[in-house]
């Protein structure tokens, strides 16, 4: 519900007098949501500010609290003797990625569906006579494929989040104090974030997993 509410607040439509309206001010006002489209709702409200911030940190903070408690007991240093340290860490990596991906996907869904009721599949002119049946079918495929590109990249980027959260919350356990240095810095580098550069993503994950699966004493890591 979180990231739904994010992808609502975004801003989507100017109408008279300059007024800024939202997402959910345009489904409140059916006048302003009849001249958009789900396509455009959907990219604009996937696409603010915060929610490229927060919604990293909202799929983000179900494992990292549960690694906070784990950590700070005895049944994380007995499930190290048992199972040792890369496998105890690359669990917590499966863990990362399945809640990021979860969330994200519950998230989003339920995004598009609200948003369907209220807006038209794609803008008016794809409904013109002359273009009939195949202009919906184009939009249905479009929109298929802008959600599940947004879906990958946010997956990535999520779970790098995730990571680079977690390897901070190994040397200082206090999941308010991480989830805050993590904040702050992706409000330094959202120009780089804005630019979606899936590549970079691949590569941040791929060395946090590493550096991650490696952590803890030398003892530990078999």
């Amino acid at each position: 519900m979180s990231i739904v509410i994010l992808c609502l607040t975004a801003p989507y439509k100017l109408g008279a007098n300059g007024n800024s309206y939202s997402v959910l001010g345009c489904i409140i006002n059916k006048r302003m949501a009849g001249t958009g489209s789900v396509i455009s709702a959907f990219g604009t409200g996937t696409s603010s500010l915060w929610f490229y911030i927060i919604a990293p940190l909202i799929v983000s903070i179900p494992v990292l609290s549960y690694l906070s408690e784990v950590w700070k007991s005895a049944y994380s240093k007995m499930e190290l003797m048992r199972t040792g340290r890369i496998k105890y860490n690359l669990k917590r990596i499966a863990w990362m990625f399945g809640g990021c991906a979860c969330m994200l996907f519950a998230g989003i869904t339920l995004f598009v569906v609200i948003l369907l009721p209220f807006f038209s599949l794609a803008d008016t002119y794809y409904f013109q006579d002359e273009v009939g049946s195949t202009g919906i079918l184009e939009s249905v495929y479009e929109l298929i494929l802008i959600i599940i590109k947004k879906y990958m990249y946010m997956l990535g980027y999520s779970y790098t989040v995730s990571v680079l959260a977690a390897i901070i919350l190994f040397f200082y356990n206090d999941l308010y104090v991480v989830i805050s240095i993590v904040f702050s810095l992706l409000y330094v580098i959202r120009e780089w974030i804005y630019e979606e550069n899936s590549f970079m993503v691949i590569i941040s994950a791929i060395v946090l997993s590493f550096i991650f699966i490696l952590l803890g004493k030398w003892s530990e890591r078999s």
